[in-house]
C-alpha cells in the first residue's frame, strides 16, 4: 500500500519528471562557469531561503541533471556535465588524505573528462567543446579547485558555459541515448517476475535508486534504501538483490522519485523528535495539514468533523508516513491512509 501510494504520487504530481527517466532533480549548490577557449571564470553559488517550522536556512537550488542508469557503488560511471565534485575536479581539499581515496577521486575525474570528450566529439556542441578545452588547461582546472577549496565532500557541481550544459538540447539527446543503452543492459541482469506495485509481469529492477534527505534523522548523506538485499543474509532461496522484493524498473523509479520530492519539503514535511513526517493527498486538493493544525479556522474544523467518508464512493485519500534513517536503511516509523 505504501509503495503503491508513493508510485501513484509520482504519476499524479511528477509526471514530467517520471517521463524524463534519464534525468532527475537534485540540489546543485555550484555552477562552474567556463568561458570561450576553456578559461575558468568563477564558481556561481545557487541557493534559496527555505522556511521549515520556525527556522529559516539557505538550501541549494534544484537543477535537472543526468541520472545514472546503473548502480554507482562499483565501477566507473560518470554523469555528463554535472556530478560529485570528485568527478568534476578530481583530487582536492574535499578528498580524504589517504592514497586509496585520492586514487578513487583521480579515476573518477578521468572517467568524467573522457565522457565529456566523447559527448563533445559526437555532438560538436560548442559549450561542451569549451568544457573540454578547460580540462586541457591544467592551470585553469587548478584555479577552479582553489575557488572551491572549502566545498564539502559529495558536493554536486554542474559545468556551465553561458548556462548549465546539461540544459542544452544536444547534451540531453546524447545522454538519453547513453542512458537507454546502459539501462537496458542493467535491466537484463534483474530477471523477470511479477511487480509487487503494478501486478504486471516483466523485467525486475535489480537495485533501486537512493533516497535522499534523511541525514538529519539518522540516514547517510549519500542516501538510504527502502528495499535493499545487498548481503547474503538478506536473500532467500538464492534470489539475488531485489528479486526478493520484485518491482519493475518504472515503478521503482516512481516511488523513489516521490520520496525524494516529498522529503525535500516545500510544505509537505515536518520533522518531529528525530522523525521526518511527509504527507500528501492522492488527488490534488487545497488541503494543508500543517496550516489546519497550526492556524485552523473554526469553519475548517467544523467541515472536517462533519465529513462523511461514505458519502463519496471514491473519496480523495490523505497519506502520512513517518520516516527516519538507520545508516543506509530507511525506517518506516508510521503509516496513515485515511479519506
Amino acid at each position: 500500500m505504501l509503495v503503491q501510494a508513493l508510485a501513484a504520487y509520482a504519476d499524479e504530481y511528477l509526471s514530467e519528471q517520471l517521463a524524463a527517466e534519464a534525468w532527475e532533480e537534485k540540489p546543485v549548490p555550484f555552477l562552474l562557469e567556463i568561458g570561450p577557449g576553456g578559461v575558468f571564470l568563477s564558481p556561481v553559488r545557487r541557493e534559496k531561503q527555505v522556511v521549515r517550522g520556525t527556522k529559516t536556512f539557505n538550501q541549494p537550488e534544484s537543477l535537472t541533471i543526468p541520472k545514472s542508469p546503473v548502480n554507482r557503488n562499483s565501477g566507473l560511471h560518470p554523469l555528463l556535465g554535472a556530478d560529485d565534485i570528485k568527478y568534476v575536479l578530481g583530487v582536492g581539499p574535499w578528498s580524504e588524505d589517504k592514497p586509496e581515496a585520492k586514487l578513487n577521486a583521480a579515476e573518477r575525474h578521468e572517467a568524467f573528462v573522457d565522457l565529456l570528450k566523447r559527448a563533445a566529439s559526437k555532438t560538436l556542441d560548442p559549450a561542451l567543446e569549451d568544457c573540454v578545452r578547460f580540462y586541457e588547461r591544467p592551470d585553469q582546472v587548478e584555479l577552479a579547485r582553489e575557488s572551491l577549496k572549502d566545498a564539502k565532500p559529495g558536493t554536486l557541481i554542474a559545468l556551465s558555459a553561458g548556462g548549465p550544459v546539461v540544459s542544452r538540447p544536444t547534451v540531453r539527446t546524447f545522454w538519453n541515448r547513453h542512458f537507454e543503452t546502459a539501462f537496458q543492459t542493467r535491466v537484463a541482469s534483474g530477471g523477470f517476475g511479477e511487480c509487487l506495485v503494478s501486478g504486471q509481469v516483466g523485467p525486475i529492477a535489480p537495485t533501486h535508486d537512493k533516497i535522499k534527505g534523511l541525514s538529519s534523522v539518522g540516514g547517510q548523506a549519500s542516501g538510504v534504501s527502502l528495499m535493499s538485499f545487498d548481503k547474503s543474509a538478506f536473500r532467500s532461496y538464492g534470489w539475488e538483490q531485489n528479486a526478493n522484493s520484485p518491482v519493475s524498473p518504472g515503478r521503482a523509479t516512481a516511488y523513489v522519485l516521490a520520496l525524494n520530492a516529498l522529503l525535500r519539503g516545500d510544505g509537505c514535511r515536518k520533522d518531529i523528535a528525530g522523525t521526518a513526517f511527509i504527507f500528501w493527498t492522492r488527488k490534488r486538493a487545497n488541503f494543508d495539514l500543517m496550516n489546519l493544525l497550526d492556524r485552523a479556522e473554526p469553519e475548517q474544523v467544523k467541515a472536517l468533523l462533519q465529513f462523511d467518508p461514505q458519502a463519496d464512493p471514491d473519496p480523495n485519500m490523505f497519506y502520512m508516513a513517518g520516516r527516519s534513517g538507520n545508516g543506509a536503511r530507511l525506517q518506516v516509523r508510521s503509516w496513515i491512509a485515511e479519506s
